[in-house]
């Protein structure tokens, strides 16, 4: 067992298989070169091509989490559906992205939750199934006891692994050799809750060191607009804590566990605001983050240890045209840039 594995079986994927001074740059499989990404085009043989499966796309069947085993393959198998249908038979995207997601106002609820979790689908709502470590007492609106907020992060480790045991399943009864897996909120970043070390106790052994490649917290540029405002010119603002949070989890996680962070070379408002069409949720009315900050971030996580990173590209950004579709285009030129100039990275292809 490699140090930082954590178990005696882990999936060894290509990704996964990279010796640490090989990175890679995730890229979405429905996203050409143009456009916002042309920027990208000179790194084409660089870029390692994954396929996203959004938040709705992550919901349960009927919004319900059911515990039995029958539930638990039923939702494996619909998103083993939607990775099929995105990828579209395409040899080069055999990589799923999770973007499993909940907030405070989901009313998704789990049935068939084991007794000894004590579940209580009113006050525990989705928090048997989906694992996330901020859920002590005085977190937002979930309140429990610290007990009960252990046995349901337990329970949602225990039903997120056998979500990804299953899409391996199927992977591999389909043929797709090569079939990896990424979590966009997994690890989850520390809060108020579990600690990275405690994280990788409840999380690696049976779930990510089984069957994930590694996990991928995301690093935007994100907060209120007045914070956005007042750091217009400086990056270190956000890039110094995600490189702190990086090299904090590495310590945890080990050597040998894949940390590839999510960027994204646009303002994340965290009022809710992300639209192009409404400039005045972005400083300067300007939905594209300055010249440098994407440098900067790169920089930042490539220097704290990260394997490399993913990059962020949702239809919003995609469909820009224009002056802002060219600012795009040159933020993710810097990435290239990087990539160029580091010369470590690697574009994965079956």
């Amino acid at each position: 067992m490699n140090a930082g594995q954590g178990c005696s079986n882990p999936r060894m994927g290509p990704v996964r298989s990279l010796p640490s001074t090989e990175r890679v740059l995730f890229y979405y499989q429905d996203r050409g070169l143009t456009g916002p990404y042309v920027g990208m085009a000179p790194i084409a043989d660089q870029l390692t091509k994954i396929c996203y499966t959004s938040t709705n796309q992550w919901h349960p069947p009927n919004n319900v989490y059911d515990h039995s085993d029958d539930g638990i393959n039923a939702h494996a198998d619909k998103l083993w559906d939607a990775f099929q249908a995105g990828r579209n038979n395409n040899p080069q995207e055999r990589i799923l992205w999770w973007d499993w997601e909940e907030n405070d106002s989901s009313t998704r609820h789990s049935i068939n939750v084991p007794t000894s979790v004590q579940y209580d689908a009113t006050r525990d709502t989705f928090h048997a199934a989906f694992y996330e470590v901020r859920i002590p007492p005085g977190y937002s609106t979930f309140q429990v006891t610290q007990e009960q907020a252990d046995r349901l992060r337990a329970e949602a480790a225990r039903y997120s692994a056998a979500v990804a045991k299953r899409l391996c399943d199927r992977a591999d009864s389909a043929g797709l050799t090569g079939y990896e897996q990424i979590s966009y909120a997994h690890p989850d970043v520390p809060s108020t809750g579990v600690g990275w070390a405690a994280q990788y106790a409840q999380i690696n052994p049976t779930w990510f060191c089984p069957y994930m490649l590694g996990g991928s917290i995301p690093c935007y540029f994100s907060g209120s607009i007045g914070e956005m405002n007042a750091n217009i010119a400086n990056p270190s603002y956000w890039t110094d804590t995600y490189a702190a949070q990086i090299k904090a989890q590495r310590a945890a996680f080990g050597s040998s566990f894949k940390i590839i962070p999510t960027i994204w070379a646009k303002w994340f408002r965290n009022e809710g605001g992300i639209d192009n069409a409404n400039p005045a949720n972005f400083p300067n009315g300007d939905p594209c983050v300055p010249s440098g900050f994407m440098t900067n971030v790169f920089n930042a996580i490539l220097d704290a240890g990260a394997d490399g990173a993913a990059i962020f590209q949702n239809s919003d950004q995609a469909s820009s045209t224009g002056d802002l579709a060219d600012r795009y285009s040159a933020r993710h030129g810097e990435l290239a840039a990087i990539v160029m100039a580091r010369g470590d990275f690697v574009g994965i292809r079956y």
